[in-house]
């Protein structure tokens, strides 16, 4: 399958963003996003400082879906992304 440069180039651009985000503890979206469905779905800087926090839990990279799905998703992560903790 061929990919564009470019395409390469903004995937190693976000993917280190986000990387040097979550370890920094910097949450780029605002609270007031966690009711939009897809962002509940995103693997944001808060979903990795709880795994590191709770090491058995929250191991996906860009989403929490696989979590969600095995119950491996840190139990008050949705109220952490919400303001709720």
């Amino acid at each position: 399958m061929p990919f564009s440069g470019a395409s390469i180039h903004v995937y190693l651009v976000l993917n280190v963003l986000f990387g040097t985000l979550g370890h920094a503890c910097v949450e780029p979206f605002p609270k007031s996003w966690a009711r939009w469905i897809l962002v509940r779905h995103i693997g944001t800087s808060t979903f990795h400082a709880k795994h590191h926090l709770q090491p058995r839990t929250n191991y996906g990279l860009y989403t929490v879906i696989w979590d969600r799905l095995f119950g491996t998703l840190h139990p008050q992560y949705d109220a952490a992304i919400s303001g709720q903790d």
